[in-house]
């Protein structure tokens, strides 16, 4: 067991080495940003791992397992890494198995954990992002009816998919099916958690909503790095809507769709699409690249700890 974690360490220093030559023009556009730029959206990127990694600890809580910062921060920079260069998500896979191996969290489990942080996030994102452009109308400034009906759809959609999850974990009946059956019984199980620990659910949602702050004051930055000044506001409705691309994951890290989806909202702000575009890479591009450097820290810590623990026990 240990020689195949050794492995796995190994082979996550090689996918990012692969991936940062891959990109390397990514991190070349840093050259051109000014060091007071950059060392904001550093610190801006470090306060987004704090709250995702809160987040994490968070959702762990409900399932009685309390994380040190070295786990639930770790977990979540590690996660954030693999999630650059493996498809759909994979860093929740590596992070799974680890909980697994470290915690005996169940998978199903923690699919449970997974799916009740999207049915957490998603009402909330499109609920901020609504919020704002709900303000944005009473107070006199612009309509912006396209985000209006964008963001009120995807809160109808997420809010009554909440609820159809209440009622499904409510039967909690034991199905007479197959192992199919069982499992989502399971991860149902793990969802009726949520609405019983609403104050976890609630600061949860409170530190999602930073985030979404956090992100729009890093875009903020980005912008003004590229020497075009924006509004927070507007960026807190795109952050709103960018959310959507990291938790539905269509290439690795959203690779091009939150690029796309920062370049479409700039354009009903008025800010051509193309300058939008170059402002979210170099956000991406900070990010990144504190992410690949904290992920190869805490990969080398995890991994010793789960050796450390299996060999003791």
């Amino acid at each position: 067991m240990k020689k195949v974690q050794r492995i796995l360490l190994a082979a996550i220093l090689i996918g990012a080495l692969v991936y940062g030559w891959a990109h390397k023009e990514l991190f070349f556009s840093l050259r051109n940003i000014s060091a007071s730029h950059v060392f904001a959206l550093i610190l801006l990127t470090f306060l987004s791992e704090l709250q995702n990694g809160y987040k994490f600890r968070l959702l762990m809580k409900m399932f009685n397992v309390n994380l040190d910062f070295r786990a639930w921060y770790g977990l979540s920079v590690c996660n954030a890494m693999l999630n650059c260069y493996l498809p759909a998500k994979g860093g929740l896979a590596a992070r799974a198995y680890y909980l697994k191996r470290r915690y005996q969290f169940g998978y199903s489990q923690y699919a449970s954990l997974a799916a009740g942080s999207c049915i957490i996030a998603f009402p909330v994102s499109a609920g901020t992002g609504l919020a704002v452009v709900i303000l944005y109308a009473v107070t006199g400034h612009v309509f912006y009816r396209t985000l209006a009906v964008v963001f009120g759809s995807l809160l109808l959609l997420t809010t009554l998919g909440v609820f159809v999850v209440l009622l499904l974990c409510n039967r909690g009946k034991m199905p007479q099916g197959g192992r199919f059956s069982q499992v989502i019984y399971r991860v149902m199980q793990g969802l009726s958690l949520f609405p019983a620990n609403k104050r976890l659910v609630f600061w949860h949602s409170v530190l999602h909503i930073t985030g979404i702050l956090t992100w729009a004051a890093r875009l903020l930055v980005a912008f003004s790095a590229v020497g075009i000044p924006v509004i927070f506001s507007d960026m807190v409705m795109t952050s709103s809507l960018g959310t959507f691309a990291l938790l539905l994951p269509l290439t690795p890290a959203s690779l091009g769709v939150s690029e796309g989806i920062v370049g479409a909202s700039a354009h009903l702000y008025g800010i051509p699409a193309d300058t939008a575009v170059l402002a979210a890479l170099v956000d991406r591009a900070v990010a990144t690249t504190i992410t690949l450097l904290l992920g190869l820290v805490f990969s080398r810590i995890l991994v010793s700890d789960l050796i450390l623990a299996e060999g003791e026990s």
